[in-house]
């Protein structure tokens, strides 16, 4: 059990490694959902093997368990079609997503050089067509309940569900979500508590994870280019957020000098909730930034560009 105002940070993997409790062990201070996008077990295994060998990661070792977990969609319709059993083609089966028994190519694929039938096989025809996105899957996660494909928390009878931010927020706890996408994109929308029948009502989600009072932090680029500002919901809500206006008493963070306070303690404390939002598409991992999105000849203020000297000197590093 959690002691109220415990932060809860959600970050934007089906693929779980959870430590070991015990009653002796006390209790957490935080707990951390961490959501790799579309990752699993492989692509984290390629991760330590890389970068420290296979076997050698912190939470393979001992004192730590892991678990696995499919998100397959309800279905593959993007709206409620009534009933709540999924579709049998979509249920997971180890045995058909591991089959390499060789297909055919598409007309016009010249295959993989070096790879036997062209590198093609079974199991991945089949989870081509077994996919979830990552609404759905987000949902899965969130709820507890599988989903169509668009879905933001609403079931396949179009009824809203509870997400496990508010399930929290509602005993005391604090919550957030820290995303590399702007925030109201659909993996964070759903872990905010957001409800949507698509993923793509971008200025509604975005609306609700600012008022509806469950979240504590939020954490993402602004994705305000070109004079589009629903991802952050709409123009009017960005610019009470900036004004301090905002009706949810949100303060708004947007420069790297900002960010590089709240990072080594340095901010002056709020006295509502905070949200971070930098002038990026995306913040993935050293991905290179190369956006003036106001237009004023030079490359905006991110936290992440131009790059410290520990990313530059891992970039140049890189194989």
């Amino acid at each position: 059990m959690l002691h109220a105002r415990t932060q809860i940070a959600v970050l934007a993997g089906a693929a779980i490694a959870l430590p070991l409790a015990t009653a002796s062990a006390g209790q957490a201070k935080n707990v951390f959902l961490m959501i790799s996008d579309g990752g699993g077990f492989n692509h984290f295994n390629a991760a330590a093997m890389y970068q420290y060998g296979l076997g050698n990661l912190p939470y393979e070792q001992a004192g730590w368990a892991k678990y696995g977990a499919t998100t397959n969609p309800l279905n593959l319709s993007n709206s409620p079609t009534g009933d709540l059993v999924q579709d049998p083609n979509l249920v997971y089966d180890a045995n058909k997503a591991w089959d390499t028994s060789p297909v055919a190519a598409l007309p016009g694929f010249t295959g993989i050089p070096g790879l036997t039938n062209n590198g093609l096989f079974a199991g991945y025809d089949f989870v081509k067509t077994t996919y979830t996105d990552s609404a759905a899957a987000g949902t899965a996660i969130a709820t507890g309940q599988r989903t169509y494909n668009g879905s933001i928390n609403i079931d396949n009878q179009g009824n809203a569900m509870t997400s496990i931010s508010e399930i929290a927020k509602s005993t005391g706890l604090s919550t957030g979500v820290v995303s590399s996408v702007y925030f109201s994109h659909a993996t964070p929308a759903t872990i905010g508590g957001a409800k949507a029948g698509s993923r793509n009502e971008y200025n509604n989600i975005a609306n609700q994870m600012l008022d509806s009072g469950t979240l504590d932090l939020i954490m993402s680029p602004n994705n305000t280019g070109g004079g589009s500002f629903d991802r952050v919901g709409g123009l009017q809500t960005y610019t009470e957020l900036q004004n301090g206006t905002h009706a949810g008493g949100w303060d708004l963070v947007e420069s790297r000098a900002g960010i590089g306070a709240l990072a080594n303690g340095t901010a002056t404390p709020t006295q509502g909730p905070l949200i971070g939002l930098v002038g990026d598409v995306s913040l993935q991992y050293l991905r290179p930034t190369s956006q003036d999105w106001n237009g004023n000849g030079t490359i905006d203020d991110s936290p992440f560009f131009p790059p410290t000297p520990d990313q530059l000197s891992e970039r140049q590093s890189a194989p």
